[in-house]
């Protein structure tokens, strides 16, 4: 009953993109909320037999623990984010045209703003941030061409075309 009720809950927030931490959170209070009633409608089913009813109160215990986990765990085989030393405009346009170029699967912008929001964080100066919006950066690279980009571009190239960039 847990796994297909999680399963349930996966599914929803692929389908809702719910990828931002704060939504996922919010998502996760909500269908937990509603799991949290089913306790004490089991508890005061006496038509059911006590087994029955410890069995099921644990599965409920375990999808609430499914869930807090995911929202802790997002994507939970990382144990590290990738650090960029470049600006947050540079490792976006970098996936893009590596997305854009089929050097790497194609994914929704939602999917793989998920990953990248996830998994990797630019330079900030002295310190290294997370990156919150990159599905919006995604979804403006497939509307127009901002700015930014143009100067992404030259960045990438420069770094990208050095010859001591490929030493051994």
């Amino acid at each position: 009953m847990a796994n297909l009720h999680y399963k349930k809950f996966q599914r929803d927030i692929d389908e809702k993109s719910i990828y931002h931490t704060e939504a996922l959170e919010n998502y996760a209070k909500k269908v937990i909320n509603d799991q949290l009633k089913w306790f004490s409608v089991i508890e005061e089913a006496h038509y059911l037999d006590g087994d029955i009813k410890k069995r099921v109160l644990q599965q409920l215990e375990r999808l609430i623990q499914d869930i807090q986990n995911h929202v802790k765990y997002p994507l939970p085989y990382a144990e590290a984010k990738l650090k960029f030393k470049w600006n947050k405009a540079d490792v976006l346009y970098f996936f893009h045209l590596l997305r854009e170029n089929k050097q790497i699967e194609y994914l929704s912008n939602s999917a793989f703003a998920q990953i990248i929001d996830n998994l990797v964080e630019y330079s900030d100066g002295e310190t290294f941030s997370p990156i919150n919006d990159s599905r919006k950066r995604f979804s403006s690279y497939n509307q127009l061409t901002p700015p930014i980009v143009t100067e992404s571009k030259k960045r990438l190239m420069s770094i990208l075309c050095k010859s001591d960039f490929y030493k051994e």
